[in-house]
């Protein structure tokens, strides 16, 4: 996968479909390899048999899948049942599907069926389209991609930004490096990571690392001297 990170049993680490390292230590049948991910510090490692291994790769943000890839037919692993743990509460990612709900669903389907049937929407779907517009031509909102594919729109006057002194546009140091302040969503700040290159309009390929960090890793960033202004790139 182009853009997955991963440890393979000849002692390398593998991204974008290439060897990048040596780590680690060999493994093979019999075996027992684990992965940790910290989202709060961005970082990936690996154990074998409960022996840590290390940081094999930091800077790592977005929606993460876990995936194995075998190089042989008739390779198999075994996924032990009492192999995982998170500290994390459970809850439903940003910008998600499974966000939509019935109240959602029903709006989406009489606007469909009012463009249809070519009849006027009704009062209530008038109102969410005018405020919405009306946000929208106020550059109170905006729309960006995130480094999943999914388009989000943050607000960029959200009481979120103003509660962390934040403020759209400005350059600030994550644990991924300097990142742009783009607005709020979801109870999340989002960022562009990294910037655009030598302060210009960002492009297309600016635009797909858009991500976000929670109010508490802000805060406790902040206890790090993270998530204040940046003077430099």
């Amino acid at each position: 996968c182009a853009n997955g990170w991963g440890f393979i049993g000849e002692q390398a680490l593998y991204h974008n479909r290439e060897k990048v390292k040596i780590y680690g230590e060999t493994f093979s049948s019999g075996d027992v390899i684990g992965v940790t991910l910290d989202l709060n510090a961005g970082t990936l490692s690996f154990s074998k048999n409960r022996k840590s291994l290390g940081i094999a790769f930091d800077k790592i943000y977005g929606e993460l899948f876990p995936a194995v890839a075998f190089y042989n037919v008739g390779q198999e692993i075994e996924i032990l049942s009492d192999g995982f743990k998170t500290s994390c509460p459970q809850e439903i990612f940003p910008v998600s599907p499974c966000r939509l709900n019935m109240d959602e669903l029903s709006l989406l389907n009489e606007l469909v069926l009012c463009i249809y049937h070519k009849q006027p929407l009704s009062y209530r779907l008038t109102t969410m389209l005018v405020d919405h517009c009306n946000r929208w031509c106020t550059s109170s909102f905006t729309r960006c991609k995130a480094v999943s594919g999914k388009d989000v729109y943050v607000s960029k006057d959200s009481p979120l930004l103003k509660r962390f002194g934040l403020t759209v546009g400005e350059r600030v140091r994550t644990i991924y490096g300097v990142a742009e302040v783009l607005g709020a969503a979801f109870n999340r700040i989002w960022f562009r990571i990294g910037g655009s290159s030598n302060g210009s309009r960002p492009g297309p390929s600016d635009d797909g690392k858009v991500w976000f960090f929670t109010p508490q890793q802000i805060t406790d960033g902040r206890a790090k001297k993270l998530f204040l202004r940046c003077t430099y790139d």
